[in-house]
């Protein structure tokens, strides 16, 4: 687990990734040795992570990696403009704490709209986590505070 209080932390974010988080930085140029082996890493990294579905506010619909099978495929809806920007938080009836199915439906394919669907959604407001999925034991909560 990441710690954001450590200086080590406090050091790379404000030098490399002020205004955005790790996963999300680029390179960039006149970097450290270490930095550039840390970031050349983080597409291993990438590779096995995927979203555990809280709040939906950190998650986007079309790039992020949160369907746990297969991945997210769009409808060719008629009536349902296609927004690339989509967030997860947008598919679920907060009030309700539940998927919007309908809206879930119109927008994916009949496959992707099942899966989407059977993800539990918790009855509290909890955040979005991330997930080592390879791990052979489960889902194993890394709980990363990359930001």
């Amino acid at each position: 687990m990441e710690d954001n209080a450590s200086l080590l932390h406090r050091v790379f974010k404000a030098r490399y990734y002020p205004k955005s988080d790790f996963l999300e930085v680029s390179r960039g140029n006149n970097s450290s040795f270490t930095w550039r082996n840390i970031w050349g890493a983080k597409s291993l990294l990438k590779e096995g992570l995927k979203w555990c579905v809280g709040n939906g506010l950190k998650i986007r619909v079309w790039e992020d990696d949160w369907i746990h099978s297969d991945d997210l495929v769009a409808a060719r809806c008629t009536g349902v403009e296609f927004n690339p920007d989509l967030w997860v938080c947008e598919l679920i009836c907060e009030d309700q704490r539940a998927w919007n199915g309908d809206l879930v439906k119109r927008l994916s394919h009949e496959k992707s709209a099942t899966q989407v669907l059977s993800i539990p959604l918790s009855l509290q407001d909890v955040e979005d986590d991330l997930l080592w999925w390879p791990e052979k034991k489960g889902c194993l909560l890394l709980n990363l505070r990359i930001g």
